[in-house]
């Protein structure tokens, strides 16, 4: 059976719900798979072997790859850019970004005088 080299389905894809790709481990089986049916369902690629080794590596490769193309598709949006990718789309826009301001709030603390907080802890509401 020839692959279908067209759509190998590990790609990042943008839709009208937004940008999405597959995880590394689904990538990785994917790959594994087409390796298999290369070579022959007999083929070894487990992660100790070598051939695993560089499945793994090509795997990683195109999840990384998937990854950096998320981070540049919502960059373009002001409400994940960040950064300088951020800066650049207001001044596109003809706007200005404001700098960064500590963040301010009244807080009303009742309980136990004397008690420990323990920083990381969750006060129930």
């Amino acid at each position: 059976m020839a692959l279908n080299l067209d759509s190998l389905g590990l790609s990042a894809k943008v839709t009208a719900e937004g940008i999405s790709a597959p995880d590394y481990q689904t990538i990785l089986s994917t790959l594994i798979s087409y390796f298999q049916q290369i070579y022959g369902s007999d083929a070894y690629l487990e992660p100790d072997s070598k051939d695993g080794q560089m499945v793994a590596l090509m795997a990683l490769a195109i999840h990384d790859a998937n990854n950096t193309a998320i981070t540049v598709y919502n960059c373009f949006s002001p409400a994940t850019g960040y950064g300088a990718a951020l800066t650049s789309n207001v001044k596109i826009n003809g706007i200005s970004r404001k700098g960064a301001t500590n963040s301010t709030v009244d807080l009303l603390l009742t309980g136990t005088a004397g008690t420990t907080i323990i920083n990381g802890s969750r006060l129930a509401p």
